[in-house]
């Protein structure tokens, strides 16, 4: 038996029983695995990222040269998240050492995007879009209409053609 002890609502529970319990910690984390889990701060998610040379290599002047067309100067000290980017340069793709897990997380939360990992953001599903019954489909449903309907054989063309974008939705 351990001789760890947690203090949970009053009772004292052995490492084991905390663990059988479906509660978990930072600790018992630490414990069971052996091993000290990240910080996750934005030092160390920037660790070893190197200046824009150093990640882009080539490719730097390229992708500096469409961030300034899109408005913004790259400092070399800045970190390029092609994860984040739209497009190449693209100036929401840069971060600062010392904010990058927040504006990661402001950027994505603003487009809506995903994002599992040192950074954590649900994204919004996407609106349906009714793009209604295509031509080709009207048009078979206008001409079984046509085939089957003597009253719709009387009617304008363009009046069943509304009739059946009306009854499907469109």
């Amino acid at each position: 038996m351990s001789a760890i002890t947690y203090k949970v609502n009053g009772k004292t529970l052995s490492h084991e029983q905390f663990l059988e319990s479906g509660k978990t910690d930072g600790v018992s984390e630490i414990i069971a695995t052996g091993s000290f889990p990240g910080l996750h701060t934005d030092d160390e998610f920037m660790a070893n990222r190197g200046t824009l040379r150093d990640q882009l290599g080539d490719q730097t002047e390229l992708v500096v040269k469409a961030a300034k067309k899109n408005g913004y100067k790259p400092s070399m000290h800045d970190v390029y998240l092609p994860s984040a980017a739209r497009f190449a340069g693209d100036p929401e793709a840069f971060v600062k050492h010392d904010s990058a897990k927040g504006t990661l997380k402001r950027t994505f939360e603003k487009r809506g995007w995903a994002c599992e990992g040192s950074v954590k953001v649900k994204g919004r599903q996407a609106e349906p879009v009714d793009k209604g019954l295509g031509d080709d489909l009207v048009k078979e449903e206008v001409v079984k209409l046509l085939a089957t309907d003597k009253h719709a054989r009387t009617q304008p063309v363009k009046d069943l053609v509304q009739h059946v974008k009306t009854k499907h939705g469109t």
